[in-house]
């Protein structure tokens, strides 16, 4: 079974690097294709040093987003190296030859799934389980997450002035609203059927991925998941995780660290609403009033994410 690799690199040339230095020699992968998504910085020119045999390192014309970057590179492996299963993965992961070896063996096992991959973990150790949902989301489900960001809004800031002005550590949350929660989930060895994973690091088979169309380009940002989980069971193909391997999730953005700047924040709440609302439209619902309903708490939704955003980053200016 071939494998290929596709690594979307955006302007964090150096974590990107990381990972190649590290996956570049394993011998379960046959070809990685790296793709600059516009970076404007010189990312390309850094990377392009990596070119090889088994690396080949694309510039995409224009940054129009995780899904049509991520495109860009799947093709590429398509058209010059067909491929079995391609890889996607963030430039802040971390997995070993092993770990490959395995999805490999699984998948030659489980022809009814299309995408599998590992259980994510922070890098201290513990498992992320909030993207394995069980089942397809709702309208319900969806008002209810909506609802639930903007009335969240006072709390969060009021723990990020605390924690800035008095030093002072805050405790964590309790076991029922733990983003990162131990299940026996982890403890087993057979492949789980989840209805969606996290696109941070997962596995998928070429000839569903062709046959769903790729990713939908239509989103820049957010919500890819959901709108690949839903392409991928029209198909009625599965989606799978399997608990005994394991990756590493950094959790590195760019912009994390930027304390002079408050524009990337704002483009990115601009971004959410809008793949919020399109995934709805076209995954979740077609009723007219419910998107409308969802329309409005995207919107509000935004509205609450710059405020916060600036409430954080007037914090930041004044306690660096």
């Amino acid at each position: 079974m071939k494998c290929g690799l596709v690594i979307l690199n955006y302007k964090d040339y150096k974590t990107t690097q990381k990972l190649l230095d590290a996956v570049k020699d394993f011998p379960e992968i046959d070809h990685i294709a790296v793709v600059d998504n516009d970076s404007q910085n010189e990312s390309y020119d850094v990377l392009k040093q990596y070119t090889c045999d088994k690396i080949s390192v694309l510039r995409s014309g224009s940054n129009r987003g995780y899904s049509y970057g991520n495109n860009i590179g799947i093709r590429y492996l398509i058209k010059n190296f067909p491929p079995d299963i391609i890889g996607i993965a963030n430039p802040d992961v971390v997995f070993s030859n092993d770990y490959v070896k395995r999805i490999k063996e699984l998948f030659t096992k489980n022809e009814d799934y299309a995408i599998i991959t590992g259980l994510e973990t922070t890098s201290n150790g513990r498992v992320v389980f909030f993207f394995m949902d069980k089942e397809k989301e709702k309208a319900c489900t969806v008002f209810k997450q909506e609802i639930k960001s903007i009335f969240s809004f006072f709390p969060r800031i009021l723990r990020k002035v605390s924690r800035k002005i008095s030093h002072v550590k805050i405790k964590p949350l309790n076991k029922s609203q733990a983003l990162y929660i131990d299940k026996e989930l982890s403890k087993g060895t057979e492949l789980i059927q989840v209805w969606k994973v996290h696109g941070a690091m997962f596995f998928v088979r070429v000839s569903d991925f062709q046959t769903i169309g790729l990713f939908d380009e239509n989103i820049f940002m957010y919500r890819e998941e959901e709108v690949l989980a839903f392409r991928i069971h029209s198909i009625h193909k599965k989606i799978g995780v399997a608990p005994d391997l394991k990756f590493v999730h950094l959790f590195i953005h760019y912009y994390s660290g930027n304390v002079h700047s408050i524009m990337p924040y704002f483009r990115r709440a601009l971004s959410y609403k809008n793949s919020k609302i399109y995934y709805f439209n076209h995954y979740v619902s077609g009723n007219k009033f419910l998107q409308a309903i969802n329309w409005l708490l995207s919107w509000v939704n935004m509205l609450r994410e710059c405020i916060e955003s600036l409430i954080r980053f007037i914090i930041n200016l004044f306690t660096h």
